[in-house]
């Protein structure tokens, strides 16, 4: 997209593009049953990434717990 853009600046050292020439300038999107589908995809897996961070935060927490007993386990055995 930006190459597309870039060949319709004109000027040497700042580059500009004109209105007239942006509005030109054809965007890609997907067709809204395909947008759908992507934003079903992209909450599914925002969901995996709140669980994997759920996961990994009582993970710490559990580490955090046992690293002391297990020092004080080795200090007394």
């Amino acid at each position: 997209m930006q190459d597309t853009i870039f060949d319709k600046t004109i000027g040497m050292t700042a580059k500009v593009i004109k209105y007239s020439r942006l509005q030109l300038i054809l965007i890609p999107i997907p067709q809204l049953k395909e947008q759908h589908c992507i934003v079903t995809k992209v909450d599914i897996l925002m969901k995996l990434c709140d669980e994997l961070e759920t996961k990994l935060t009582q993970s710490i927490n559990n580490r955090d717990k046992l690293m002391p007993a297990e020092v004080r386990h080795m200090l007394t055995a």
